[in-house]
């Protein structure tokens, strides 16, 4: 297995995840709102560096009490550079499957301070295209 962060604006590469880190799936006990922001700003180095963790799932999301955020690709898996439309489609995914962990108030709060506005909009307009297409 592989996992990948980004550490100041580039990728990095491990064979393990980092040293005091959980998988997001065992429900750490360290799993408390404070660490939420921080994660989030671990998640939003990702896009700004210019990359994609591909489908987010907790059984491959490793989280420190420091908040430093790796991310398990099995194989020859790999981050992907950022899609053409931006970080819409990865801010969904990272939102919703914190939320499983996670009151939303709190994943939404703790995200108002780490994304703008037009990127969380960006989001809740994505949410609700899909919402429409799956009631049709």
């Amino acid at each position: 297995m592989s996992y990948f962060s980004v550490v100041d604006g580039s990728l990095h590469h491990t064979m393990l995840p980092p040293d005091d880190a959980a998988r997001l799936a065992d429900g750490p006990a360290f799993l408390l709102p404070p660490l939420i922001g921080a994660a989030h700003a671990a998640f939003k180095a990702w896009g700004d560096a210019g990359w994609s963790p591909g489908p987010l799932t907790p059984a491959h999301v490793w989280l420190t009490p420091g908040g430093t955020l790796a991310v398990e690709f099995r194989g020859t898996a790999r981050p992907a550079p950022i899609l053409h439309v931006g970080v819409a489609p990865d801010l969904a995914a990272w939102l919703v499957m914190l939320c499983q962990s996670m009151e939303v108030f709190v994943v939404i709060a703790r995200a108002r301070a780490v994304w703008t506005p037009e990127e969380l909009r960006d989001f809740i307009a994505l949410d609700q295209f899909h919402r429409r297409r799956r009631q049709a």
